[in-house]
């Protein structure tokens, strides 16, 4: 008898436990949700990043394909290396490129349907539907694999019949990474200048941070509050600049790196600089000075929008 209660207390607790974790997930999940439709891209010229919610997205910059046009794309993969890639009906968009590849979003012309998936050098870092494009080149659908104690199991918009028929159109063509770039849609009143070398986003090649990171915040970013340090800047594309951070040592600077809160006086857009350590130290960027320099670099990626 007293086993029997102990099961069934147990089995209590644990359904508890499901539901609690299942609120805690689906909160996030409005929150993230709310906070993106909130400040949704309503370009539909060129895919692009859309504003975040500064206090519920954090460190976020959702990419937002509502582009219209049949377009492809090159982008830097995880090697370093530069890709063209298209595919007919689809418009594309470089998001990012991590540890494990280019990350691209994919907008179909005919249904709307938005896509992502990988192209990247290691094949074992693929879980869902890897496939072959060329000489250490692989790519895959994007999802997650979900683990529950001892269950294990697949998630992605992706079927693997419909990531083989896409990637069965793709053409992959290799070129210079200085023949990288392409103009984005940076909000709605502004671009950005992709290159080789800066996304915008996430850009990791070689197991190293290799650019500063942007986001376009829906408000002043945490990095403005109670500033020490400002600076006016007139950017290479001609849009005048303030930019806001907090005095930091060197030594922090190689360790953690640096925010900076830049403020576009012609727009009203605000935008958060991040400058890895990772980016800083190889670079012996590791004063106030050398970092500031690296963040109007980065600013002069922003153009006014054409």
């Amino acid at each position: 008898m007293k086993t029997g209660k102990i099961r069934r207390w147990a089995a209590a607790l644990l359904a508890v436990a499901v539901l609690l974790c299942a609120g805690v997930a689906l909160r996030w999940a409005f929150r993230f949700r709310q906070g993106v439709q909130g400040n949704q891209l309503e370009r539909t010229d060129l895919p692009g990043f859309a504003p975040t919610d500064s206090e519920s997205l954090l460190g976020l910059m959702p990419t937002e394909n509502h582009c219209t046009r049949d377009g492809s794309v090159t982008l830097t993969d995880d090697a370093g290396r530069g890709w063209r890639v298209q595919v007919p009906g689809w418009s594309l968009q470089w998001a990012e490129t991590n540890g494990v590849g280019a990350r691209v979003v994919a907008r179909n012309l005919d249904t709307g349907a938005i896509r992502d998936f990988y192209l990247g050098k290691e094949a074992d870092t693929f879980e869902f539907y890897p496939q072959t494009m060329g000489e250490e080149l692989y790519a895959d659908a994007l999802g997650q694999m979900n683990r529950f104690l001892f269950w294990r199991w697949r998630v992605s918009p992706w079927t693997e019949s419909g990531f083989r028929d896409f990637t069965r159109q793709m053409t992959v063509e290799a070129v210079p990474a200085g023949d990288v770039g392409q103009r984005v849609a940076f909000g709605d009143r502004l671009d950005l200048q992709q290159t080789g070398d800066f996304n915008g986003s996430l850009l990791i090649t070689g197991d190293r941070v290799a650019a500063p990171q942007l986001t376009l915040c829906a408000r002043a970013p945490t990095a403005y509050d109670g500033a020490t340090g400002t600076q006016a800047y007139t950017s290479a594309g001609g849009l005048t600049w303030t930019l806001y951070w907090w005095e930091t040592d060197p030594a922090v600077l190689a360790d953690k790196g640096m925010q900076l809160a830049a403020c576009c006086e012609d727009t009203g857009d605000w935008v958060e600089i991040r400058l890895d350590g990772q980016y800083l130290e190889p670079r012996d960027l590791d004063d106030p000075d050398g970092a500031l320099e690296a963040a109007r670099q980065a600013l002069d990626h922003i153009l006014p929008r054409t």
